[in-house]
């Protein structure tokens, strides 16, 4: 009994031995197949670049941009892929690992490596704010991922603080001749309805007295 267990404890540490020297090789094989692939990465998805704030403002005033978005907003044409017919609250945590686009479908900022989310960068900031409230307009509605959403709010909040951008939303003349109820309006204006009577209601009885002036001394007012 002795010898066969011994034989067993042998035969286990031989297999042990074989088992981590392969899982060595082929974690070395791994490694160089990484290399490989990191060395032919798509240079339309490569994030590892850094582009500069300047380039970013000068972009978003050139030709290109212009026929790429057009007068509207980066986020406007964007569309997440999800599934069902309801789309989740959160969007995806981020789009790029390791510096490389992970996602066939990433966000508005991500896919375009131009668009630099910095406190300076004001005409790229003012497209996610909302211009009727001023408020920062919600992931959910813009399509950014996470990860670009908190860089976003940073930025806009050090714009904010910096004296870049400010809380004002934009005043809306409103042109009361083009309303059908303008005439409606001036009547009203002109003709003011009656002032209400002075109600005094119990239980058993109620009492109704004759309209009252406000500019009346407190000894005219019945009780």
């Amino acid at each position: 009994m002795a010898l066969r267990i011994n034989i067993r404890l042998l035969v286990s540490k031989l297999m042990n031995a074989e088992f981590k020297i392969n899982s060595r090789l082929c974690s070395n094989f791994s490694e160089g197949e990484n290399v490989e692939n990191l060395k032919t990465v798509d240079p339309s998805k490569d994030r590892t670049k850094v582009i500069p704030v300047e380039t970013s403002m000068k972009y978003l005033q050139s030709s290109a941009y212009k026929q790429t978005y057009g007068e509207k907003p980066v986020w406007t044409l964007y569309r997440r892929n999800h599934k069902g017919g309801f789309a989740p609250k959160k969007t995806r945590k981020s789009c790029v690992r390791n510096g490389v686009i992970s996602t066939g479908n990433p966000c508005p900022i991500c896919r375009d490596e131009y668009l630099v989310l910095d406190h300076r960068n004001i005409k790229l900031l003012e497209q996610f704010i909302s211009e009727y409230t001023g408020q920062i307009l919600d992931a959910f509605d813009t399509g950014l991922c996470q990860k670009k959403h908190k860089e976003l709010l940073v930025a806009i909040e050090q714009a904010w603080d910096q004296g870049y951008l400010t809380y004002d939303v934009p005043f809306r003349e409103q042109s009361w001749a083009t309303r059908d109820s303008c005439g409606e309006i001036a009547a009203r204006v002109s003709n003011p309805p009656p002032m209400p009577l002075i109600v005094c209601s119990t239980r058993r009885h109620v009492l109704l007295t004759v309209p009252v002036s406000p500019d009346a001394p407190h000894s005219m007012v019945p009780k």
